[in-house]
């Protein structure tokens, strides 16, 4: 059903995938890096960095960036001009690799294979992404990478060229590729073979607006890997209220290629809500505003700022953004909020958020006492940061699907992580947290905290979240007996907790658990979710928001006040 809205890139970079595997895979323990013991380990990556390595082709002109996406590692030799964002308009060329994340030297060991290319393009001003998925990637993560690419350093992709070398050296015709084919500028099917250029001496395909899908967030996180098995069951899901609420989303992204497509706004109207796109800086953002509070400015109304990728590289993704997240563009169009979506790839960039709610406030009647923010997966870990940074500002904060902690940073996933001088400058202010996840995402160490199997790297994090959330903080042994309590709610939650409550929402138990700060108040809470996977399940936003709506933030004082208590307060 999707076929459609699959890029003729995805087939093409699975078979090149799958022939790099069989031809050039690098056996771990070879390569001139292995031995070495002198490495950094990058616990993102799974990969040891060699610093003097990085520094070399610094100095000559190439500077290094390498992370994970999705399960699948991406390492950058990147113009420095590109790198700085000097320049929009790069050539950009597109390397798929297959390399074997067991041997922890894989990254720097598959660089050395290719420093003739690295060398090429230093001579011919060009960068080059290597995607390197530990064997044949079966989702599209590379074109999410390519995106988080584009992203982070602004590059509009009109130069973007897919290496082909290894199907000329194994023989392989385009043509002859299954499930294959490619069209000219107009759409109409041409032999890609006779597309294949020559770019300094490299064969590739030029792909540039050839390799967005316009599929789905939500269809995406069906993934086997990002589920647990012994906490997800997903036939019971599909048929759940949640599924249904998902299949809603499904439908959205399915019927709309791009928000400009026909109709797309029409939806908010019926609604009676005010959507919009806005730029700052070069930058898109969207707001979804309730219509009557448009052009008055006698009522103020609280933000939820949401970490929400709504970039001009892909315009499917503003629809795809409104899809997972529209339980909050509902509270918006009822009347309870301003709802705003943007995000970057890094921390600094996403510091621009405050601008643009300052943006928003010359456009709609803003309530700064009441700022919210909230993020999803990745966007979970830059909502904690920003929060971090302008903590001034905001009233509340709810990151949505990860660890409830705050992995150390050799053990973390993500693209932010605190270290313990970070950990200090949360301890001087007060921020109500809510942390809203599954029982199996909170254990998934290939999401978010590596290597935690036995616990140990869990349980620290979780002592460093209590502890930047000024709460006391337990022992190992405290949190491991809450892993096996008797009592039903703390074992689901699986961390010590001050109380309790079950709600079951939406065919959903909802296990929460709230810790008291050393101020004696109930500002951290923790929900876990049964039978979900990593997407925004639709009790999300309305637990979020239940929680976040009770507090706002004196900004003479600096001071959080509750507006109203919970129940039985």
């Amino acid at each position: 059903a999707w076929a459609d809205h699959i890029s003729p890139f995805s087939p093409l970079a699975k078979f090149i995938e799958k022939k790099e595997t069989e031809v050039n895979r690098v056996a771990p323990g070879s390569g001139p890096f292995s031995g070495r013991t002198d490495g950094d380990y990058n616990g993102k990556t799974w990969s040891n960095f060699y610093h003097d390595y990085i520094d070399q082709w610094k100095e000559k002109g190439l500077i290094f960036h390498s992370t994970e996406m999705g399960g699948v590692c991406w390492t950058a030799m990147l113009q420095p001009a590109v790198y700085n964002r000097e320049v929009a308009d790069a050539p950009l060329l597109i390397v798929l690799c297959s390399c074997d994340y067991t041997d922890h030297d894989w990254n720097f060991n598959n660089l050395a294979r290719y420093e003739w290319l690295n060398d090429l393009a230093l001579k011919e001003n060009f960068s080059v992404l290597y995607i390197c998925p530990d064997g044949v990637n079966e989702v599209d993560i590379p074109q999410g990478i390519m995106q988080e690419v584009s992203i982070i350093w602004n590059i509009r992709m009109q130069q973007t060229y897919l290496d082909v070398a290894i199907l000329q050296k194994e023989g392989i015709k385009l043509a002859d590729i299954p499930g294959f084919s490619w069209t000219d500028s107009d759409g109409n099917p041409v032999n890609a073979d006779d597309c294949i250029e020559d770019f300094h001496g490299i064969p590739v395909l030029p792909v540039a607006g050839r390799w967005q899908n316009s599929t789905s967030i939500l269809r995406d996180t069906t993934s086997p890997w990002l589920q647990d098995p012994a906490n997800f069951d997903p036939d019971k899901h599909k048929h759940s209220w949640a599924g249904k609420c998902m299949s809603k989303g499904l439908a959205l992204e399915y019927q709309y290629k791009r928000w400009t497509d026909p109709g797309f706004t029409d939806i908010f109207e019926e609604m009676g809500a005010d959507f919009a796109t806005h730029d700052h800086k070069g930058f898109q953002w969207v707001s979804v505003v309730p219509k009557s509070y448009i052009g008055q400015d006698a009522e103020k109304l609280p933000v939820v700022m949401c970490f929400v990728e709504t970039t001009y590289q892909d315009p499917h993704q503003i629809v795809q953004a409104v899809a997972a997240y529209w339980n909050f563009v509902e509270l918006a169009a009822t009347g309870e909020l301003i709802f705003l979506m943007f995000a970057l790839e890094s921390a600094d960039d996403n510091d621009m958020f405050m601008d643009i709610v300052d943006d928003a406030a010359k456009l709609y009647p803003v309530d700064f006492e009441r700022i919210y923010v909230t993020g999803q997966s990745h966007n979970g870990y830059f909502t904690d940061e920003f929060v971090r940074r302008n903590h001034a500002r905001i009233a509340a904060c709810a990151p949505l699907s990860n660890h409830v902690g705050i992995p150390e940073p050799m053990w973390s996933t993500s693209l932010v992580r605190p270290d313990d001088d970070d950990l200090k400058i949360c301890e001087t202010y007060d921020m109500p947290t809510i942390l809203i996840t599954s029982t199996g995402e909170n254990h998934n160490s290939n999401l978010h905290c590596r290597d935690d199997a036995e616990y140990t790297h869990s349980s620290v994090a979780y002592q460093r979240r209590l502890k930047a959330n000024r709460c006391p903080v337990p022992t190992y042994e405290e949190i491991m007996a809450a892993l096996h309590s008797d009592d039903y709610i703390r074992r689901n939650i699986g961390f010590p907790v001050d109380r309790t409550f079950l709600e079951y929402r939406r065919g959903t138990e909802c296990y929460i658990g709230d810790v008291k700060n050393i101020d004696g108040k109930y500002h951290l809470r923790i929900v876990l979710l049964s039978n979900q996977t990593h997407f925004i399940a639709p009790e999300m936003p309305e637990l979020a928001w239940e929680f976040l709506r009770r507090f706002k933030r004196d900004l003479k004082t600096g001071e959080i006040v509750e507006l109203f208590g919970l129940w039985g307060e």
